[in-house]
């Protein structure tokens, strides 16, 4: 049976990691190559990561322990794909879960599909109280990854090589970064497999979450990643590019909206007038 891999970032998540080790534990299907990155935590993060490699490594879970001391969540990222052997990677972060079934569902759907990514739904659980599924625009087309967001860091999986061949996770990004990444995968590859039911996972909105929850505080790091992703259309040499810009530009004024929703009319002047400038340009 072939192996998938997951890679994990780990930043100060002692008092949360466990969770996220006990759905790797429940895991249906093995063989699992587990691979967890420290970033850098100051806590017992990664003496946790250790002790889990020395009481549950086996030759069904694999489980490799490595550390970047370079800080970023897409630097440690790309530290564990370069450690990949599995034909699949899975990426997830430290702090969430996977339901007992998702990487058997995973394989399955590769065995049959042989699809370059498979895709899936999940769920939110806001505050350990209120959980919902996150719906997703089920497409392979990049225009609708830059408007709807439909590859997020919990929900897909893809051939190492292929998420290799578009050089990886973009380490100047701190917000938005899968929404990126989703972007350049659809521009490469068209071959997708949504598996739309049952939800494969669970994300935890807390106050603690690393990406935040407040959009003007990261205004500065969301337009790079829009710039980032509107640049990229700009290089290509596809007939749908101006398609592809006019999604880029209403992601400019979903920000731009975000901001004076949270009261900050300023920011979001400041984006519209951004945006106005950039379509002028064209």
């Amino acid at each position: 049976m072939e192996s998938i891999a997951i890679v994990i970032p780990v930043y100060n998540r002692s008092q949360l990691i466990q969770r996220t080790f006990n759905s790797i534990l429940c895991q249906t299907y093995r063989p699992i190559e587990l691979i967890l990155v420290d970033n850098g935590s100051t806590d017992d993060s990664l003496a946790l990561c250790t002790e889990f490699k020395e009481k549950y490594q086996s030759d069904q879970l694999i489980v490799k322990v490595l550390q970047e001391k370079k800080r970023g969540a897409n630097v440690a990222r790309n530290r564990g794909l370069e450690a990949v052997e599995s034909e699949y990677v899975t990426f997830f972060d430290s702090d969430d879960e996977l339901f007992p079934e998702m990487i058997n569902a995973i394989r399955q759907a590769i065995t049959k599909q042989q699809a370059d990514i498979i895709a899936y739904t999940y769920t939110f659980y806001e505050n350990e109280q209120k959980e919902y599924v996150r719906i997703r625009c089920f497409s392979n087309q990049p225009r609708m990854q830059i408007i709807r967001g439909m590859l997020a860091t919990q929900n897909f999986t893809v051939k190492r090589e292929v998420i290799r061949a578009i050089g990886g996770w973009d380490e100047s990004l701190q917000r938005w970064q899968d929404w990126e990444v989703g972007v350049r995968l659809l521009f490469h590859t068209d071959n997708i497999y949504w598996i739309k039911y049952p939800p494969l996972c669970r994300a935890h909105i807390h106050e603690d979450t690393i990406s935040g929850r407040n959009f003007s505080d990261a205004h500065i790091s969301l337009y790079k990643a829009v710039e980032r992703v509107y640049e990229t259309i700009q290089a290509t040499e596809r007939p749908d590019a101006k398609k592809l810009l006019n999604a880029a530009y209403f992601r400019f004024l979903l920000l731009a909206g975000n901001y004076s929703h949270e009261g900050r009319k300023d920011l979001g002047r400041l984006y519209y007038t951004k945006l106005m400038q950039l379509m002028g340009k064209e």
